[in-house]
């Protein structure tokens, strides 16, 4: 039987693009452009679901290794254009719920760039996932939109 636990995190991460706020918030809401940055490392990701509006739905499944599947189910909550989306997510592997989170991303001018602020609350269940590996998770992506930003990808 699973030992069950509940831990809590809460962390930010932080980035600084070369591209305006207009163009950093495009990555997120198009789907074309989220597909080179975000979700599966090794190729393009293509959402099953991209409902990027308020109330929306936007679901990813996948594997995250050979035979092991991930499902990443999001809902948008507030959108603001060029300045701020506020989404709730569960994140399920092999069928276990690993976190459910609320995160709030926002989207600062800085110069003729962007100062990019991630601020997650998340509860990850049973030990299966940790907030460090979604620290992890969340810097390794964002700097993935780094490269796509600079058109490096």
């Amino acid at each position: 039987m699973t030992e069950r636990s509940v831990a809590h995190g809460v962390f930010t991460v932080e980035r600084t693009y070369d591209a305006t706020p207009a163009r950093v918030f495009a990555a997120w809401a198009d789907p074309k452009i989220k597909g080179k940055w975000y979700g599966d490392p090794n190729k393009e990701s293509v959402a099953d679901v991209f409902e990027f509006k308020v109330g929306g739905q936007e679901l990813r499944t996948g594997e995250v290794e050979p035979g092991q599947t991930y499902r990443l189910d999001s809902r948008y909550y507030d959108i603001v254009e060029n300045e701020r989306i506020v989404h709730a997510y569960e994140v399920i592997i092999d069928g276990a719920r690993t976190s459910v989170s609320i995160a709030t991303v926002e989207f600062k001018p800085r110069g003729k760039g962007t100062h990019l602020v991630v601020t997650e609350q998340g509860t990850f269940l049973d030990g299966i996932e940790t907030p460090d590996e979604r620290i992890g998770g969340t810097e390794f992506v964002l700097d993935r939109l780094a490269q796509v930003l600079a058109g490096q990808a």
